[in-house]
């Protein structure tokens, strides 16, 4: 199985023997998927506007192939239910600091 990071970001994915695999970011100018916004205003609060993001479809999204899987944001996996070939990564791993440094497996 071909696995392809199309997250903006490398990736450590621990897999079910409790090793990981490591992707590499995908290279400069790669497209990678997301969904559109709109941040539209949508009133004010003691002078402060309000503002709401409206999502939009998808952009950018990766043509299936055969024996191949993606990788991408939670946002593009939940807007294309209907692709079986879209993942994201799981639940994050963190240091004792709290950073992320890996996530188990992928999600659905």
């Amino acid at each position: 199985m071909n696995i392809v990071n199309l997250t903006p970001h490398p990736l450590r994915l621990q897999k079910a023997d409790g090793s990981f695999m490591d992707l590499p970011k995908p290279a400069a100018g790669a497209a990678i998927p997301r969904r559109s916004t709109k941040v539209e205003q949508q009133g004010e609060v003691d002078g402060l506007p309000v503002y709401k993001t409206v999502l939009g479809p998808v952009e950018f999204a990766p043509a299936p192939c055969e024996n191949t899987i993606y990788v991408v944001s939670r946002m593009v996996v939940d807007a294309l239910p209907e692709r079986s070939d879209l993942f994201a990564p799981g639940e994050a791993i963190r240091d004792a600091d709290g950073k992320v440094v890996g996530a188990k497996g992928l999600s659905k």
